[in-house]
């Protein structure tokens, strides 16, 4: 018992001494000479033209190193094409929903191109690319900017998943899925996103087919790529918590805020019995442990038992504790209504309960952003039905969706938050006390504006209405204006921050659009 409790005295004194310099851990010197943290309302100091330039530097590294990305090579692309890899990961990034005749017409137009080539040539040379090319691309160019909007030098990294309907492929049972017995079957994949809150991107993504779909291995995996910058909190909802997701991020020296169950359900607030308060904030170290001991089944408050038949690889024959410290939130958000947080953000000075409940609640952009991913975007208007090819418009939708959002963040708003385009903490924090008191203006009408000058004395701040905006953005990348036309353009099209709005789903199913009938 001895060498037990020595055991569990120095898990206790590691995890104290290890809790704040945890942030830097997997970060490369490259990575940290790059990182310049950014206040959540400052400007960044991008243009159309620096995006641009960083697309084109992304897509010539993929060209350079071609025969990483192919299906045979030295042989693929070797020949002179219309469709050379430039070209071909171009047009994919900035097809529309049309048939894909239409989007080569429209890519090839006829002041520069007589004739646009064959649909059948792009189809044979989209067969020799390999999906890893456009995600390499997506990659290189969302780290070409390290400096971006921060929350007390934390980038605030999102994390969730969605089910995309691909067109039907009964040729990969792997991506076939069937509600009901004797219904038709229909085919999905899952996207499982790491989005920046504060600059609406993404940074990064797992695409699974729905057979193998893990939310919670995506995370962990994601947590281990360089691609997720080393000052980010992860911010997830209930689905993600449990023992083996935080013991896997601390493993990997992340930070994580990942809401849990409330104390009156069955979960972990319930199970360590912190507090009688109805709000609180406790940093509390817990042993995991597979040893039934007097002492562990005895002590709930500080050791929880890891079963031998739970998924847990942190704990063997020979290893036997693993000490966690971290802190339980549990926060008033409405009448009646409270929101339990764990995260292994000790500093209590540093970040509070009301910024972490704040961090939270952004979170929901990260829902906003598949709506904007699948409709505005145009991800569900697929061209093709094999998954190969479906990963391909996947990734390639995300390296089209940060550069339409990077532009239309750059666009100044003339106002004070920086070109911020969700709430920020102080109009959040408004929101939740009109929350509990009676307002005589809720529901009143709002003038409407086509333009910044308007915006000035009015009620709501204003950001760019992002479906207009990439319409504009994806003919400036075609080389059509200039980049202050283009600011002008998406400056005439705003749509007001409204705060504190909130709605039931109305769930409905969504099918792949069919490949025959599309829209000229």
């Amino acid at each position: 018992m001895l060498n037990s409790q020595n055991t569990i005295s120095n898990l206790l004194t590691s995890s104290e001494n290890d809790a704040s310099d945890t942030v830097f851990r997997e970060m490369t010197e490259a990575d940290q000479d790059a990182f310049h943290p950014v206040p959540e309302s400052a400007s960044l100091g991008i243009t159309p033209n620096l995006v641009y330039q960083r697309f084109e530097e992304a897509l010539d590294y993929v060209c350079d190193h071609i025969d990483e990305y192919v299906s045979s090579p030295g042989i693929d692309f070797s020949r002179r094409s219309r469709f050379d890899p430039a070209t071909l990961m171009k047009f994919l990034i900035l097809m529309g929903s049309g048939s894909s005749i239409c989007e080569i017409n429209k890519f090839f137009p006829m002041d520069q191109h007589a004739v646009p080539p064959y649909n059948s040539t792009f189809c044979e040379a989209r067969k020799k690319l390999n999906p890893e090319a456009l995600y390499e691309v997506f990659l290189r160019f969302t780290s070409s900017f390290p400096e971006l909007r921060t929350f007390k030098g934390y980038r605030l990294i999102g994390v969730d998943g969605s089910a995309v309907n691909i067109p039907l492929n009964k040729s990969e049972p792997e991506t076939l899925h069937q509600n009901k017995e004797n219904h038709k079957c229909f085919s999905q994949c899952y996207f499982n996103g790491a989005y920046d809150l504060l600059n609406a991107i993404y940074v990064d993504a797992v695409i699974s087919t729905l057979q193998k779909t893990d939310e919670r291995s995506a995370l962990l995996a994601m947590s281990h790529r360089s691609s997720i910058p080393g000052n980010s909190v992860f911010v997830a909802d209930r689905g993600y918590g449990g023992w083996k997701m935080f013991a896997g991020l601390d493993q990997a020296g992340r930070k994580f805020a990942i809401r849990e169950k409330d104390k009156d359900s069955q979960g972990i607030f319930r199970s360590l019995d912190l507090s009688e308060d109805e709000e609180f904030d406790i940093v509390r170290t817990v042993i995991l442990t597979n040893k039934q001991t007097k002492e562990t089944l005895s002590n709930p408050r500080l050791y929880r038992i890891v079963m031998s038949n739970q998924d847990f690889p942190y704990l063997d024959k020979e290893n036997h504790y693993y000490a966690l410290k971290l802190r339980f939130v549990r926060r008033k958000v409405a009448p009646g209504k409270y929101i339990c947080i764990i995260t292994n953000l000790l500093d209590q000075e540093k970040i509070t309960a009301e910024d972490l409940q704040y961090i939270y609640a952004l979170r929901w952009s990260h829902e906003g952003s598949y709506r904007v991913y699948k409709y505005t975007i145009g991800v569900l208007h697929f061209h093709a039905r094999h998954f190969k090819k479906v990963r391909q418009e996947l990734y390639a939708k995300m390296a089209e969706f940060n550069i339409c959002q990077l532009i239309a963040g750059c666009v100044p708003m003339d106002d004070d938050s920086g070109n911020l385009r969700v709430l920020t903490q102080e109009e959040y924090e408004e929101t939740c006390r009109q929350a509990e008191e009676p307002a005589d203006h809720v529901g009143a009408d709002m003038e409407t504006t086509d333009g910044p000058e308007h915006t000035a004395g009015k009620k709501y701040r204003y950001k760019p209405n992002l479906s207009a905006a990439i319409t504009n953005i994806k003919s400036f990348l075609t080389g059509h204006g200039n980049s202050e036309i283009l600011i002008l353009r998406i400056k005439r099209y705003l749509v007001p921050i409204r705060p504190g709005r909130s709605f039931s789903r109305n769930v409905k199913r969504q099918s792949a659009t069919t490949l025959l009938y599309r829209a000229s």
